[in-house]
């Protein structure tokens, strides 16, 4: 099995470094309590290489097992990101955030999204921390499952169940 890749996308900006170190923190506490081969966490402003940002954010995205996405404040880039990870990704493996204390509405689109709010005030911020370890311990557990390759199917597919036994190749 691979390393278990985390994403965060969220603005670049210093009002995130705790929310980024608070995701860190508990993807790393929780993966410890897994036999692994490796965890990486990474907010892109942590990467460091002369690689082109933009194809580097794809990579990370399609490469990502559970990515977090901040949504606080609707920055452009961050919401162009989230539509990139949306696409290419199961909705259970991309949990999007906001702080509780932006007000803005969101788009249409993310009105039906399902959202974690966060607060970061001493006396909120271990609720916080316990959604999360709900969200990245379930994300754990499916990991492995996620390594299986997917078998070619060909069109039309036919399969013959005279020996009373499934073929794989149906789940």
């Amino acid at each position: 099995i691979r390393q278990f890749r985390c994403l965060m996308l969220m603005p670049y900006e210093s009002r995130f470094d705790l929310v980024a170190k608070i995701l860190e923190k508990v993807t790393t506490d929780i993966f410890k309590s897994f036999p692994n081969n490796g965890l990486i966490v990474e907010r892109m402003d942590w990467v460091t290489s002369a690689n082109v940002i933009h194809s580097e954010i794809w990579q990370k995205i399609l490469e990502a097992d559970l990515i977090f996405c901040d949504i606080t404040g609707y920055n452009p880039n961050v919401m162009f990101e989230l539509g990139v990870a949306a696409g290419w990704k199961n909705k259970n493996k991309v949990v999007l955030l906001k702080d509780r204390y932006w007000k803005t509405p969101p788009a249409f689109d993310l009105l039906p999204a399902r959202y974690i709010e966060y607060e970061l005030v001493s006396e909120r911020i271990p609720e916080f921390i316990q959604k999360m370890q709900v969200l990245v311990h379930s994300s754990l557990i499916s990991f492995p499952d996620d390594q299986i390759e997917v078998p070619q199917i060909n069109f039309p597919f036919e399969v013959n169940f005279g020996d009373g036994r499934d073929d794989p190749r149906i789940y």
